[in-house]
């Protein structure tokens, strides 16, 4: 993922303590580590675990893994949703894209309302473009029928996208 250029062309960048090189994040969430002949080089993220995650080598030469939310958390929103016990999340879900606003800091309880987690089961039907219905017992379930995850499911739901088979899905309270 290539970051973005905030508008004014200019990223703000803050020294990563701790490690045995000096690496420095940006607000787009891009690391990088400073060769020996003082260039910049990037870090690349992957995913893990659904998380971005980086190896960075500590003072003693050991690699750790370290996910970007938690440096992001540290260094551009001063610690506090480990501080507090709470979550940072993706508004537009997308885990690779860290950039400070892209972040929110929020509870575990908040996330699940926002990405579809009820707590309790709930009907499910899916209606397709000739009026066709059909009733799945829970999201779960019409995820599996539907060949999608739970996540696409719930964002279907949610209207942040459409089914591109022209289904339309709908939550029955």
């Amino acid at each position: 993922v290539k970051p973005r250029e905030k508008e004014g062309g200019r990223m703000t960048w803050k020294m990563i303590e701790g490690y045995r090189c000096p690496y420095r994040i940006s607000d787009q969430g891009e690391v990088q580590r400073q060769t020996k002949d003082g260039r910049w080089v990037r870090v690349s993220a992957h995913l893990s675990r659904n998380r971005a995650y980086l190896t960075l080598r500590k003072a003693d030469g050991i690699p750790q893994k370290v996910a970007v939310v938690r440096l992001m958390d540290t260094y551009f929103f001063g610690g506090r949703a480990k501080r507090d016990n709470m979550h940072l999340m993706h508004k537009n879900g997308a885990k690779m894209d860290c950039a400070v606003e892209n972040l929110v800091i929020t509870t575990k309880k908040e996330i699940g309302k926002h990405w579809g987690g009820t707590g309790r089961r709930k009907a499910v039907v899916r209606r397709d473009r000739n009026g066709a219905e059909t009733m799945y017992k829970s999201i779960t379930a019409a995820a599996k029928a539907n060949g999608i995850s739970r996540t696409g499911l719930c964002r279907r739901l949610n209207g942040k996208t459409q089914d591109p088979r022209g289904y339309r899905f709908e939550r029955l309270d």
